[in-house]
Parts: C-alpha cells; sequence; structure tokens
C-alpha cells in the first residue's frame, strides 16, 4: 500500500512540485503512526487489564475510510505491462528475514546475548537463502528487486540511508516506553507525551522540508536532519542515568522529532528523483522495505544489545519487572547510544553519499 501511494504522487506531480508532494504525504504518514501509540497508550489507561484487545478495533474505521477514498477518488490507470509478481523472490527474501530475526532473537548467551550457537545455526541459513535471493534477481525477467537500481549512486545512498535512520530510529522507540513504564514506574498515559512532539514536528515539517529539498536539493536537508537526530540520541544517552523524565527525556524527544520533520519527507524524494519516472513504483516499493526490514533487525538485534547493557548492571533480562530501574536504564542506554552511532553514519552518507544541487 504505502509503495502504491507514492506511485500514485509520482504519476501524479511534476518532477520539480514532487517533493512538496510527497512532505505531505510524509506528514500524513508519519502523524498517523505517532498516533498510534498514543492512542493506544489512552485506552490502556482509562480501561482495565483486558481493554487492550480494543486497540485493534480502532483498524476498522480507518480501513472503511481508506476503501472508500480508493474507490471514490483515485482514478484508473492503465497498467504498462502485464508481467506477473515475482513468487520465488517474495519466498526468498521473507523466508531470509525470518532466519536472520531469528538468529538475532533469544537469549542465553554469555552476558544475555544471544546464543552463538542459535546465531550460527539460523544465521548462516540467512545468508545463504539472501544470496540465493540475489541470484535469482539477477536472472529473474521481471524481479520485485532490480539490481540495475543498485548501480545508480543516489538510489544506493538514499537507501542505506533509509536503513540507518529507521533502525536507529525504531531501536530506540521499541525499548523507551518499556524503559519508562516498567523500570521507571511511569503509567502509560505519562509516557505517551514523549511520542507527542513527533506527530507535531513531523506534521508541521514534512510539507516545507519538502519544498526546501526542491529548491536547495536533498543533501544539505538530509545532512542537517541526521546531525540532529544523532545529537538528539547523544543526549539521551548521556542523561538517562538522571530517570528525569519531564526534565531530560521529553526534551531530548523534541529534539529527535526536529530531526525526523527534517528527514523524513527528503529521504523519500531522494529516493523518487535518483530513479526514472517509470521506475517510481519499484524505487518506493524497494525503499519501503528496507525501512521495514531495518524495523525488524533493529528490534532483534538491539534487543540483544539492550540485554546485555542490563546484565552488565546486574539485571537479569531486559524489560524484567523485577530488574530494577538502574539496570532497565542501563540496558536503554546502550541501545540509545546504538542509535547514535548509525545516525552519525548516516550523517556521512547523507553528506557524501547524495549528490549536491546542480545550478
Amino acid at each position: 500500500m504505502i509503495p502504491g501511494s507514492l506511485a500514485i504522487i509520482s504519476k501524479s506531480y511534476p518532477k520539480a512540485e514532487r517533493g512538496a508532494a510527497i512532505g505531505t504525504w510524509a506528514a500524513a504518514s508519519a502523524v498517523t503512526t505517532a498516533m498510534g501509540p498514543i492512542i493506544g497508550g489512552i485506552v490502556l489507561t482509562l480501561g482495565d487489564d483486558s481493554i487492550w484487545r480494543a486497540i485493534f478495533a480502532i483498524n476498522l474505521p480507518m480501513g472503511a475510510l481508506a476503501l472508500w477514498l480508493l474507490i471514490s477518488r483515485v482514478p484508473r490507470d492503465t497498467p504498462h505491462s502485464t508481467q506477473s509478481p515475482d513468487v520465488l523472490g517474495a519466498v526468498l527474501v521473507t523466508l531470509g528475514l525470518g532466519l536472520l530475526a531469528w538468529a538475532l532473537t533469544g537469549e542465553g548467551g554469555e552476558g544475555g546475548l544471544p546464543d552463538t550457537g542459535r546465531m550460527i545455526a539460523y544465521g548462516l541459513p540467512a545468508l545463504a537463502v539472501f544470496a540465493a535471493f540475489l541470484f535469482a534477481q539477477s536472472r529473474s525477467a521481471h524481479p520485485m528487486m532490480p539490481l540495475r537500481l543498485f548501480a545508480m549512486p543516489g538510489f544506493s545512498a538514499a537507501n542505506l540511508l533509509t536503513f540507518c535512520i529507521y533502525c536507529a530510529f525504531a531501536g530506540v522507540l521499541f525499548f523507551l516506553p518499556m524503559t519508562l513504564v516498567t523500570g521507571w514506574g511511569l503509567t502509560e498515559l505519562e509516557t505517551i507525551w514523549s511520542f507527542a512532539p513527533l506527530s507535531v514536528a513531523i506534521g508541521l515539517l514534512s510539507a516545507r522540508m519538502g519544498r526546501l529539498a526542491d529548491r536547495i536539493g536533498v543533501r544539505p536537508v538530509l545532512t542537517l536532519g541526521t546531525a540532529t537526530l544523532t545529537t538528539a540520541f547523544i543526549g539521551l544517552a548521556l542523561g538517562l542515568p538522571w530517570q528525569a523524565y519531564w526534565a531530560h527525556v521529553v526534551p531530548m524527544m523534541c529534539l529527535m522529532a526536529l530531526g525526523m520533520g527534517m528527514i523524513v519527507a527528503p529521504l523519500s524524494a531522494a529516493v523518487m528523483q535518483s530513479v526514472e519516472e517509470d521506475d517510481s513504483g519499484i524505487a518506493s516499493g524497494v525503499n519501503n522495505a528496507v525501512s521495514r526490514a531495518s524495523n525488524l533487525i533493529a528490534i532483534a538485534a538491539m534487543g540483544g544489545l539492550a540485554t546485555f547493557g542490563a546484565g552488565a548492571a546486574g539485571g537479569i533480562s531486559f524489560g524484567d519487572p523485577e530488574m530494577g530501574a538502574t539496570a532497565m536504564t542501563t540496558g536503554f542506554v546502550a541501545v540509545t547510544w546504538g542509535g547514535a552511532a548509525l545516525g552519525a553514519f548516516a550523517t556521512l552518507v547523507a553528506w557524501f553519499g547524495l549528490k549536491p544541487v546542480q545550478n
């Protein structure tokens, strides 16, 4: 659905105006995504222990509205070809990602890290399946991920940026509420306010940053955005031992929101601008797959990092209510430093990997 919606924008707007249009799209997407934890937190706070099931009902009216808009407002278009889906590619990449996540998930090794035998048992087959996937893509007449796209430096750099940014972002956001609720004893209602700046900043800045990227190029905007995001991760990691929610965590989340507000729309624009219009749908699909895979890998890999950090502070397993606030905080600090390292690398990729605007 996500790449399809971006492809509609690519066909509806000229290239010079596409950045602003993608900014509006990114704002809507990011705001609704960030609103999920807020609405869920309110529901959990107001209800009893069984109320969490009601959260899934939120999808029903939203899905009905989306279907109505699709049927009544989106014009039909004629497909360029009748090529069949790349079933073999889909099976291989799904199997490869599943094996990789399984290799990185689970404890039992020294210091709470995943067991080495488990990583070898599932990690090596994952690499073999990924190799088979790349081979199949190189031989397929209609691959789901055309390898020729990665010969374009701008496309490769934009996808590497996507992986680093969303891996860091997903890892921090996944472990933050567990630390605040289970470790620090905050309520769900208090915790959700740390997510609110993301909705506000991305909603307000995305269209503006898209227009700015149209005018001066995506390179300076993304470099500044990733540097701001990295600064927020570093600041969060340094101050977490204070356990000061309103005085430290919320301000750092505001800074993180500012960085993401500068990143979301220009990053999508960088992907779409790096390929020809006929490839916009597949380029968006590949980029969306990269961002989703980065979320998967972030949660799997950083879980071991969080448990390792908590174990170093005397904890048993990250998220265990009996481990104490100090151990959980130490585990989350390890995750946040991991996000900062990814953010710093992304800043270098943005500056050196993307082309400056041509006057």
